[in-house]
C-alpha cells in the first residue's frame, strides 16, 4: 500500500506537499507531479479568463462566433464550458487578455455575463475580489494623458490595464479614462 503525503489543499482538490510533489485527487484516485510541472501547467494557463453567465450560457459555437465577430481578436480564443454557466476563455496572448479583462460590454449573444480572472485558486462557488474597475479623472491637464502618468496614477488603485481611445488620443480633453484591475 502506497501512502501519499498530507498536500495542503486548494481549490478543485488539488494540494501542494512540503516535500514539492503536488497531488491532484478526486474520485479516489491521485495524481501526482512536481511543482515545477504544476508551475508550467498554470502557466499555460495565464491568459484565461472566466465568463459566468448570469441566467443562460450560449451554445460554444454561437459564443465562439460573437466573440470573434465582436471582439476584434487576431487569433481565435479557445473556449471551454465549465460548470454552472462559467465558461472559461484561452486568449493567445497578453493584448487579448487585457482587452478582453478590460472589457466594458458585458453582454455576449444577448446573455449577460460577469468576468473573472482565472487562477489556480479558481473555485466556480466562489466570486474573486479581484476585478476590472473603469476610474474617471475629471479635469486631467492635458499633458497627464500620457500611458506613463495614467500608468503612475493606476498604482494608487491596483495594476494599470489601459485606457480608452478618447484618452489615449487626447480627444476628449475634460476627462481621462484608465482601467485599473483592483482587489475589493
Amino acid at each position: 500500500m502506497v501512502v501519499l503525503p498530507q498536500a495542503e489543499p486548494i481549490a478543485g482538490g488539488f494540494g501542494v506537499c512540503k516535500d514539492g510533489v503536488s497531488l491532484l485527487a478526486g474520485s479516489g484516485s491521485g495524481a501526482v507531479g512536481t511543482s515545477v510541472e504544476m508551475e508550467r501547467a498554470i502557466e499555460d494557463l495565464k491568459h484565461d479568463l472566466v465568463l459566468k453567465f448570469l441566467s443562460s450560457r450560449p451554445s460554444i459555437d454561437v459564443l465562439r462566433v460573437q466573440i470573434i465577430k465582436t471582439w476584434g481578436f487576431s487569433k481565435v480564443p479557445m473556449i471551454s464550458f465549465m460548470v454552472n454557466h462559467h465558461v472559461l476563455l484561452h486568449l493567445a496572448n497578453e493584448k487579448h487578455y487585457i482587452h478582453a479583462w478590460a472589457r466594458e460590454g458585458r453582454v455576449v449573444a444577448g446573455c449577460q455575463f460577469q468576468i473573472f480572472n482565472w487562477s489556480a485558486n479558481f473555485d466556480v462557488n466562489k466570486e474573486p475580489s479581484i476585478v476590472p474597475q473603469w476610474i474617471f479623472l475629471p479635469d486631467l491637464p492635458l499633458h497627464l494623458y500620457r500611458l506613463n502618468c495614467l500608468q503612475s496614477f493606476a498604482t494608487g488603485f491596483g495594476r494599470f490595464l489601459g485606457t480608452d481611445n478618447a484618452t489615449l488620443y487626447c480627444t476628449r480633453a475634460t476627462w481621462a479614462r484608465m482601467c485599473v484591475e483592483v482587489d475589493l
